[in-house]
């Protein structure tokens, strides 16, 4: 499966079980990856996650609802919010045994 996930932001210590992940709102629909997304903020603003199973690398994702595309978030006006929003969501998987983390700053990088 390596190549699924080019830009990781990291990797897992250990995959937790299926049920683990599901129970934290994963689906693995496309073979090899597990997938979660949820609002990071109002719904137009997606949170996600790709984690690839066989390596455990993961990647994490703010996207626009309506275009699909990175969303640089730093410079909204509710910017504090969005950030907050996102923390509690990783805080959730982590707490849940998935261990992933997001950097607020990877996006400045998309204009």
């Amino acid at each position: 499966m390596s190549g699924l996930i080019h830009d990781a932001n990291g990797a897992l210590d250990s995959m937790p079980s299926d049920e683990v992940m599901r129970a934290a709102g994963f689906t693995d629909h496309r073979p090899g990856v597990w997938y979660f997304w949820c609002p990071a903020h109002r719904p137009w603003l997606i949170f996600s996650v790709k984690i690839e199973k066989a390596t455990g690398r993961f990647k994490t994702c703010v996207s626009t609802h309506d275009f699909s595309q990175p969303r640089y978030y730093q410079q909204l006006k509710n910017a504090e919010a969005i950030r907050e929003s996102i923390d509690r969501i990783v805080k959730e998987l982590n707490d849940a045994g998935i261990h992933i983390a997001h950097d607020h700053n990877r996006y400045g990088n998309y204009p």
